[in-house]
């Protein structure tokens, strides 16, 4: 057990310093489990392999979670999408009633929109009809 700057008890709980099997991270532990598990040459070879690139990644900066991310990060490149589902199309809310009113919760009823979101939508009606007859 180590003593911290105060000279008191400093478990490895509270350095933040990743578990520690040997050189390696701990999180490649179960490689070597895995290992003893199914003893056999290409095993061990993989295995081997494994424990190489964790030091060359080590020596790096990177822990093995962090190396992942960057290889799916590879394999997924550089343009993706934020969602897998398809885009919609933005909805207006400011005619819920489709009249010029719009439906206010807090009085439960309908109400006319300020005179600033009426002459902005009108502005965005006459600018979308525009567009409708460039097309």
């Amino acid at each position: 057990m180590s003593r911290n700057l105060y000279g008191e008890a400093c478990y490895w709980r509270a350095t933040m310093q990743p578990a520690r099997m040997f050189l390696w991270d701990a999180r490649l532990a179960p490689v070597v489990l895995l290992t003893m598990l199914h003893l056999r040459l290409w095993t061990v070879c993989l295995a081997a392999i494994v424990l190489i690139a964790g030091l060359v990644l080590q020596s790096r900066g990177m822990s093995p979670p962090s190396a992942l991310r960057r290889i799916r990060a590879a394999l997924a490149g550089r343009r993706r999408r934020a969602t897998s589902r398809p885009v919609r199309k933005a909805a207006s809310w400011i005619d819920e009633c489709g009249d010029g009113w719009r439906w206010d919760a807090a009085s439960c009823r309908p109400v006319r929109p300020p005179r600033w979101m009426r002459s902005a939508s009108a502005k965005l009606e006459r600018l979308a009809a525009g567009r409708k007859l460039d097309s």
